[in-house]
């Protein structure tokens, strides 16, 4: 189970794990995003990390280039549950479902409605 960010990097994972049997999403669209130094400004100034860390998100935020991931979901043939938020919070639109729904074929969606993007 993958929250946000996260999913992207468990689908990439996930193509080359043959022995995996399902994958649960949540709330993110198939892809990479490209992640805005505020990003990492916020993630540091909040302490969300030790400062001994600190050089991995900045790192994160470097690297990180918008990569569209659908591709690979079509390679992948296990069961994927997907969570998203019902609000206007929620970082997975409606069109980013269709996608999800398109390239797998056991599929379960699971709304929830009082929530955004935390979950």
């Amino acid at each position: 189970m993958v929250y946000s960010m996260g999913g992207a990097y468990a689908i990439r994972i996930a193509v080359e794990q043959a022995n995996l049997k399902g994958l649960i999403l949540c709330d993110y669209p198939a892809k990479y995003s490209s992640i805005p130094t505020s990003w990492s400004d916020k993630v540091i100034s909040n302490g969300f990390i030790r400062e001994e860390k600190k050089h991995v998100v900045i790192g994160i935020q470097k690297d990180s280039m918008q990569t569209e991931l659908y591709h690979e979901l079509s390679l992948l043939d296990i069961p994927v549950k997907i969570f998203k938020g019902g609000t206007d919070g929620s970082l997975l639109k409606e069109s980013e479902l269709e996608k999800y729904r398109w390239y797998f074929k056991d599929i379960t969606i699971c709304e929830i409605q009082e929530a955004g993007h935390k979950l």
